[in-house]
């Protein structure tokens, strides 16, 4: 057994922003280790209140549930996190202990629920139970666990909870440990998640509407933070003010004008706050553009030869330019340039060729219109993308239509909000192609319910992916230890782009900036928003 014990030092006097796993599972956060601090000459701040601004909706504040999840670390806690440096420290768990197939976590004996009552082993146990029951449908849950079943026991004696995972998986701590607990009065009433709190973090919910905003406020004597953090220290604020804001531009003028703390921007946007030198900002390495196809029978995506085909009729480079605003290169990997494992698993494997005639040679003759046709059917492929992803996808999309259009495919392009993205790939799954932006996923085993395995209702694979040499190589991958296991990895990744499963567009940088507040970065947690314990707003 391996044992990790907390971490020396979380950076107590800043914050972390996370990664929607499963919500944004194709959202533009990511993880980062670099930042700034040019501006910040006020003291700190007593008693303020931090404006927020998110790009899209939550449909409801439940902290499992597709949506609700981006919103979870301001109100719930982790049994552990992990820093800048992805060193795991304690969160409700002081200690704990890890192997192939089990993890075992010891609670912190002074942890309370916000209604007051003790968080017992017992009480994570069954928090963990509820949220990997498939029958549950947690989307938001199911994308943090592991891939694999797992069992959790809670001893109340010992206040150690144990998780037991059904076959091996190198990353039980980084998974299982970063979901949101929930306290027993939320799983009494499990409907009551949608608009309140029920958790042990440093706030509570206090006023929720689906469009926004999100309020929550502290939580006095809180001081189970990531290794130890506690919302006593001098510029915590007093109220979180969450507001939904789907335009980047404007939300560039907002925070530029003082009317928001922290806001996220890539591309032109960007670059017109990196001019505003009194402004906080952290980097993030993002993957911009991620495109699927529909792999069901009945779309013409469903065969190999036609999405190799799509592949090798892209200029690469040119969608790029396109997705990073100028500053991107082609994608190397799907995942972000920090993520484990990462390695430019593109250049050696992506399909080439001349598109127009790999077409034909699948049966696609070109016709008097200049629409290929097969059995009197024309080639038509309906793309979904939506600019709440990141606001260069649209123009990606239509330039990618542009190259499709030049073989002889008819396009038809569909540019929706987030939630109506996520309808179709969870629901309708009426796509041929969809164009979203990876999640930033920090470990290669968190995207193997994404692209493999049961589809929508049953699990997450929405565009139906079914590439027998990644499921080989993934199960091997599984049963060898952390890192050791990236050669498999990254052969898995291979697997998908010789059968043009999927396209990663442009390995790109955003930044998150802060307006009198500052901030850190971590490289794991299960949500879209901030470690509220090491925010520190400024005067």
């Amino acid at each position: 057994m391996h044992e990790r014990k907390s971490a020396a030092a979380l950076i107590r006097r800043s914050f972390a922003v996370g990664v929607a796993c499963a919500v944004a599972a194709f959202g533009l956060t990511a993880c980062s280790r670099d930042s700034s601090s040019t501006g910040l000459k006020g003291g700190l701040l007593e008693g303020g209140t931090l404006k927020l601004a998110t790009k899209s909706k939550s449909t409801d504040a439940n902290p499992y549930s597709q949506t609700g999840i981006s919103l979870s670390g301001f109100a719930y806690d982790s049994l552990i996190y992990v820093d800048s440096r992805g060193d795991v420290v304690s969160g409700l768990a002081s200690g704990w202990t890890t192997s192939q197939s089990a993890a075992t976590f010891t609670l912190r004996k002074d942890v309370t629920c916000s209604d007051g009552t003790k968080l017992t082993a017992e009480d994570v146990a069954a928090s963990l139970t509820y949220a990997s029951d498939p029958k549950n449908q947690l989307v938001g849950a199911r994308g943090v666990l592991p891939s694999v079943p797992i069992t959790a026991k809670g001893d109340n004696s010992t206040g150690v909870v144990e998780v037991k995972t059904s076959s091996p998986y190198p990353f039980i701590p980084e998974t299982v440990g970063v979901l949101p607990i929930v306290c027993p009065a939320g799983l009494k009433n499990p409907k009551s998640l949608e608009g309140e709190s029920h958790g042990t973090g440093p706030y509570i919910l206090k006023s929720f509407k689906p469009a926004g905003p999100y309020e929550f406020t502290v939580r006095a004597g809180y001081t189970w933070g990531p290794d130890g953090a506690t919302t006593a220290e001098p510029g915590v604020p007093t109220k979180i003010d969450i507001q939904v804001v789907t335009n980047e531009s404007t939300a560039t003028n907002r925070i530029l004008r003082g009317d928001l703390n922290i806001s996220e921007a890539a591309g032109p946007e960007m670059t017109r706050l990196e001019r505003r030198r009194d402004l906080f900002s952290v980097e993030i390495p993002l993957l911009v553009g991620l495109l699927f196809f529909n792999e069901r029978s009945g779309h013409p995506t469903s065969d190999p030869d036609v999405r190799r085909a799509l592949v090798a009729a892209l200029d690469v480079q040119k969608l790029a330019n396109v997705a990073a605003g100028g500053k991107g290169k082609p994608a190397q990997d799907l995942m972000a340039t920090n993520a484990v494992c990462h390695a430019d698993i593109a250049k050696d494997n992506l399909p080439t060729g001349d598109a127009a005639r790999m077409l034909a040679d699948a049966g696609w003759i070109a016709g008097n219109g200049g629409t290929r046709t097969k059995g009197g059917k024309p080639l038509t492929i309906k793309v979904y993308t939506s600019a709440s992803l990141g606001s260069t996808l649209p123009s990606v999309v239509e330039l990618m239509a542009e190259m499709w259009k030049a073989v002889g495919v008819d396009v038809q392009i569909k540019s929706v909000d987030l939630n109506a993205l996520m309808n179709v790939m969870f629901t309708t799954t009426e796509f041929d192609a969809l164009v979203g932006a990876s999640a930033g996923f920090h470990l290669p085993a968190e995207e193997i319910p994404f692209f493999s395995g049961p589809t929508p209702p049953k699990g997450l694979n929405f565009a139906a992916v079914n590439n027998p040499d990644y499921a080989q190589l993934a199960k091997k991958a599984l049963v060898q230890p952390g890192k050791e296991g990236c050669p498999t990895w990254n052969a898995a990744f291979a697997a998908f782009f010789k059968d043009a499963d999927m396209l990663p567009i442009a390995d790109g940088i955003g930044k998150i900036f802060g307006y009198k507040t500052e901030f850190a970065t971590t490289s794991i947690t299960s949500g879209d928003g901030l470690i509220p314990t090491s925010i520190r707003m400024h005067k």
